[in-house]
């Protein structure tokens, strides 16, 4: 569990005292026969000055020093339990009660040796498919351009049978070939023209099927770097790591203990 933990300044007021002294001057016997005199006599006029005896202190500057002892409870600005998304022995742990760590530290370490295994073999997976891919390109590619020769070839072989054909017929008219030599031509134009459409159709279908053929291994490429991607995740969930930076509250677990998933 990580939380922070913050402080508060309290104010403290200071209350500053100010005392004057009193006059000195008349005793209270003088000054009550004074009063009790001049109460009494109504005929004297009063006195028109009267003098006060007044002693001044003067004000001195300083500092007063005052302590006060106060009890509060600290709240975590951010208070965070964190559990393991996986279970496995604790072989490490990185760090202690009362410590800070950074966000995304490493505090408790679990065995990952069968997740280090399932990735290795997600790997393997992994390439094995993009070699079957890369090979199926490589031989569509190749056949392609040997069927690609081929009806060019036909082609050609088509081209000359029609001018042998035509050639024929006119020794045929001319009386210089029998009819039987007339329908050889004719039957080599035949031929070719049959051998046209066999290459071309081997063409087409070695396109379709190669196509086919690609789209499956292309799927089974991304269904292995899925797998990777899972067994890299499951890998990373052996490290159980601080969410945000802050300070270790307690930790339940020692090294060597079995660590449940979903266990703080």
């Amino acid at each position: 569990m990580i939380r922070f933990s913050l402080r508060a300044a309290l104010p403290l007021t200071l209350l500053l005292l100010l005392a004057a002294c009193s006059p000195a001057g008349k005793t209270e016997e003088q000054s009550a026969a004074q009063t009790t005199t001049t109460q009494n006599n109504l005929d004297v006029a009063p006195a028109k000055t009267t003098a006060l005896a007044v002693q001044t202190v003067p004000a001195v500057r300083g500092s007063l020093t005052v302590q006060r002892t106060v009890t509060a409870t600290l709240k975590a600005d951010r208070d965070s339990q964190v559990a393991a998304q996986t279970g496995g022995t604790v072989i490490r742990v990185l760090a202690q009660e009362g410590e800070h760590v950074r966000a995304g530290q490493v505090v408790v370490q679990l065995d990952d040796t069968q997740q280090r295994q399932a990735l290795d073999n997600a790997r393997l997976q992994l390439r094995q498919a993009q070699i079957n891919l890369d090979q199926t390109r490589t031989n569509t590619s190749q056949a392609t351009a040997s069927l690609q020769a081929a009806v060019q070839a036909a082609e050609a072989n088509l081209q000359k049978a029609r001018q042998d054909a035509a050639s024929a017929a006119n020794l045929y008219a001319l009386g210089g070939i029998s009819q039987a030599d007339l329908a050889a031509a004719r039957s080599a134009q035949a031929q070719a023209e049959s051998q046209l459409a066999q290459a071309r159709n081997n063409l087409a279908q070695n396109g379709r099927g190669g196509q086919g053929s690609l789209a499956l291994l292309q799927v089974q490429v991304e269904t292995a770097q899925a797998g990777v991607r899972q067994a890299e995740e499951n890998l990373a969930r052996t490290q159980v790591r601080a969410p945000f930076a802050g300070v270790l509250a307690s930790l339940a677990v020692d090294e060597g203990e079995f660590a449940a998933q979903g266990s703080p």
